[in-house]
């Protein structure tokens, strides 16, 4: 603001000046006519504001007349931060910029935050059967809102059982956690009495008796008659039927002793078992059986068995003889021969060959089963040329690539030509 204050009183100067040289008289004018303007000043005439352009004139210091005006450009606004009005839910926030020179203001607009952020003011607590309400105010804008809140029903547990009973309902009872209220579910009367025996007139086997009963629940008594228990037999010793006789079967009774017994048919059929057999392979004999059960013995003529031959050792045929096939018998060792017939080709293998890379020879060869052998020609096998080294040709040299038989060491050479061109440096 002072410098605002400076800049207007310098340009009130400047305009008292103009007006003091253009009141001058005629005689002063003329002197300008003629005056060579020794001392020129630079004088500011209009000082520039923030939005209007300003002045400054060249003025002779001699004859004070003015020779140059130029418009000098507005400043322009040097906005720089006054204050903020921060933003709230429902209303829109500003921030205020205010020019240093001038004192003008501008606003830049803030938007609403737009949610609210509501605290529980008011409670009017729900129950389990009525609704209640909430009221909420937002601590930024101080908005209030009500909400309805539904009423809870009741949240019941187990409280207590009443047992049911043979001719009474029970009930099982259940009880509201908030409320207290209570909720009763029937439970169906057993229907089945807990007797249990109070007199008895015991039942024998052969005589019935009688037993009074009474429910241990709701005190019900019931008289039952009961039937005779009749005989538990158990085994106590049988004797076996054989071929000729009968057998017996001796029972008693566990409760009264009576004993009771149970004739067995004889089995009318001897069980005769094989005692031996004095057949052989080759001849007939005698079988002799023996009932199991009385000891009668009987006699029957048995058939030569025959051999029962099973394999026992094998001898391989080869190129030029026969092989065999041996049998023997599992009761009497008789042994049987069955030949095989020999295979008739010999399996030869080179045993060796005297033929060398140039000249012919002759191959030796054995047979792998029997050991016969035979000798065929061989025909001159052949180099079989490896490379071996080089030597490179040069400009008026030729070279070689020389090759090395692997069996038996002859070398052979290839002429490779000059290359013919010098590579002088």
């Amino acid at each position: 603001m002072k410098k605002v204050t400076l800049w207007r009183r310098l340009a009130a100067v400047t305009v008292i000046v103009l007006q003091v040289f253009l009141s001058l008289p005629c005689n002063t004018r003329e002197a300008e006519a003629s005056c060579r303007h020794p001392y020129v000043q630079d004088v500011q005439t209009k000082a520039p504001t923030c939005t209007a352009k300003g002045e400054r004139q060249s003025i002779c210091g001699s004859c004070k007349q003015v020779l140059k005006t130029v418009e000098v450009a507005a400043l322009g606004h040097n906005f720089v931060h006054d204050h903020t009005t921060e933003p709230t839910c429902g209303k829109g926030g500003e921030k205020v910029y205010k020019c240093s020179r001038c004192g003008t203001t501008r606003g830049e607009s803030i938007p609403s935050t737009g949610a609210h952020n509501y605290s529980i003011l008011v409670s009017n607590t729900a129950t389990c059967t009525a609704s209640g309400t909430k009221t909420m105010k937002c601590s930024v804008c101080g908005q209030t809102q009500v909400t309805n809140v539904s009423a809870l029903g009741h949240n019941f547990v187990h409280d207590h059982t009443t047992e049911p009973t043979c001719g009474k309902a029970g009930e099982k009872v259940a009880k509201c956690s908030r409320c207290g209220t209570t909720r009763g579910e029937s439970i169906q009367p057993t229907g089945a009495h807990k007797f249990t025996i109070e007199v008895s007139n015991t039942a024998t086997c052969t005589a019935a008796g009688t037993k009074t009963t009474k429910c241990s629940v709701c005190g019900q008594t019931q008289a039952t008659n009961v039937s005779a228990l009749g005989h538990n037999y158990v085994l106590v010793h049988k004797t076996e039927p054989t071929c000729g006789k009968a057998g017996e079967i001796v029972s008693k009774c566990t409760r009264c002793a009576v004993t009771r017994g149970e004739n067995i048919a004889s089995t009318g059929a001897h069980k005769f078992a094989l005692v031996n057999d004095t057949a052989t392979c080759a001849a007939a004999g005698k079988k002799n059986y023996k009932c199991s059960v009385c000891g009668t013995t009987k006699s029957e003529t048995s058939k030569a068995l025959g051999h029962n031959f099973v394999f026992d050792h094998k001898t391989e045929p080869t190129c030029g003889k026969a092989g065999e096939s041996v049998s023997k018998c599992s009761r009497c060792g008789t042994t049987r021969g069955e030949s095989i017939a020999p295979t008739g080709a010999h399996k030869f293998t080179l045993v060796s060959d005297t033929a060398t890379c140039a000249a012919a020879g002759k191959k030796t060869l054995k047979c792998s089963v029997c050991g016969t052998t035979k000798t065929e020609t061989s025909k001159a096998l052949g180099h079989n040329f490896v490379f071996d080294h080089k030597t490179e040709p040069t400009c008026g040299k030729a070279g070689e690539s020389v090759s090395k038989c692997s069996k038996c060491g002859t070398t052979r050479g290839e002429s490779i030509a000059p290359t013919g061109a010098h590579k002088f440096t």
